[in-house]
């Protein structure tokens, strides 16, 4: 059997464990075809699994790694936001707001970002910054779901 075609099976076979949520089975077979490998969408893949079973330092550091093989991959802005939400819950907020701020400098309409912006403001205690991003939110999309939280919010 030639590389390419190991290679093949074990994309097949991670795609189909991934598929039928068999979570450290797919994680195993995107770890062995990252060995050595460029391939950012297997980084991708492994990195929404470890984020599954909530890995979180994992997930973050395959997201990385996409963008040390390719800083303008086409998903660079999901890429950027993901690392936001992986240091969220890590609770590195900081450098959750760093990503944060990444992902607005690339798209000043993402709805995503300002929330979490106001929610990591709010626990930090910085009421005004919170209060920008919730306002920004209900600019951007009135009809918002969460909005009826947001009012709440900046209401008290």
């Amino acid at each position: 059997m030639n590389d390419e075609y190991k290679r093949k099976e074990l994309e097949l076979k991670a795609k189909v464990f991934e598929q039928e949520n068999k979570i450290e089975e797919a994680i195993s077979c995107y770890e062995q075809l990252n060995n050595n490998n460029t391939n950012t969408e297997n980084y991708i893949h492994l990195a929404h699994l470890y984020g599954e079973i909530k890995n979180f330092n994992k997930y973050i550091e395959n997201y990385q790694r996409v963008l040390e093989i390719n800083n303008n991959h086409p998903k660079k802005l999901d890429i950027l936001y993901n690392l936001g939400i992986g240091h969220f819950e890590l609770q590195n907020y900081n450098k959750s707001i760093e990503y944060f701020e990444q992902v607005l400098k690339l798209n000043n309409k993402h709805i995503d970002a300002y929330y979490d912006l106001g929610i990591i403001y709010g626990m930090l205690s910085n009421e005004n910054k919170a209060m920008e991003c919730f306002k920004k939110v209900m600019e951007l999309n009135p009809l918002d779901d969460r909005i009826f939280l947001l009012k709440e919010y900046l209401n008290n």
